[in-house]
């Protein structure tokens, strides 16, 4: 609630904000959740609603893309409430989490929502104009909490942080949907009113820090070195997907 309702872009020298987008066709966003960006500086995120006292004006929770000159398009909305979002390394599938938990938080009085998806579902990305086709269940999460935040790793890996009390944590999948590893971060099998180690995000370093994987946990931030690299689409031509490699002097 009282959100910016925006996608902006700081400046971490001075702590100035520049706000990029904050509607679309005269109308605002719902409340921008997560981003990723492609090879050519492309922004994508969702814009689902699950808090917030302001009246929606968009039929759709949809997913958006931002193109370098600022203009934003629908890339889609066959989906009912997207929220994480990565692309593979290749640039070929984009990934977005349907965390549908049924609630807007709107209108205290009205009737709460069905609960609908809870799944993680893969789109073929067209790299040259940047719309997507096709949509394949990757991970489906059945009745079980779903997935907040993901990423990938440079072997084209996903990590999902999973936000089920019966085994939270950092899920692993292959770009197959099967699993490949897992990262608790809480007690399995909870039954607590108010479950403890759920996980919200997800994202790997840069530089000497690409195999350290950080997690936001409750009201916590860890992090836990793997032998596996991240992969970052905004860094690649800078080479911070690749440990930086110091200098010997000579002797």
């Amino acid at each position: 609630g009282y959100g910016g309702r925006r996608i902006s872009r700081w400046n971490v020298e001075t702590a100035e904000r520049e706000t990029i987008v904050d509607r679309i066709d005269g109308k605002r966003f719902n409340s921008p959740n997560d981003l990723c960006v492609d090879l050519k500086g492309n922004i994508y995120f969702t814009d689902p609603r699950y808090v917030g006292h302001e009246t929606r004006e968009l039929e759709h929770r949809a997913v958006y893309r931002i193109d370098t000159e600022d203009n934003v398009t629908e890339v889609t909305h066959d989906i009912s409430k997207p929220n994480g979002i990565a692309i593979s390394p290749d640039g070929k599938t984009l990934y977005v989490a349907d965390h549908d938990n049924g609630t807007d938080n709107i209108d205290p009085d009205a009737p709460a929502p069905t609960p609908g998806d809870m799944k993680i579902y893969a789109f073929k990305l067209k790299k040259r104009d940047g719309t997507v086709r096709g949509r394949t269940a990757l991970v489906d999460f059945a009745d079980k909490k779903g997935c907040d935040g993901m990423t990938v790793d440079d072997q084209g890996n996903v990590y999902l942080t999973v936000r089920d009390p019966g085994r939270p944590g950092v899920l692993v999948v292959d770009p197959e949907g099967q699993e490949v590893g897992f990262i608790p971060t809480g007690p399995p099998n909870q039954t607590a009113e108010t479950p403890v180690g759920l996980p919200s995000n997800v994202e790997f370093g840069i530089g000497d820090e690409i195999s350290t994987l950080y997690i936001t946990v409750d009201t916590s931030l860890y992090r836990i070195q793997l032998k596996s690299k991240g992969f970052h689409f905004q860094y690649a031509a800078k080479g911070a997907n690749k440990k930086s490699k110091k200098k010997k002097k000579a002797k």
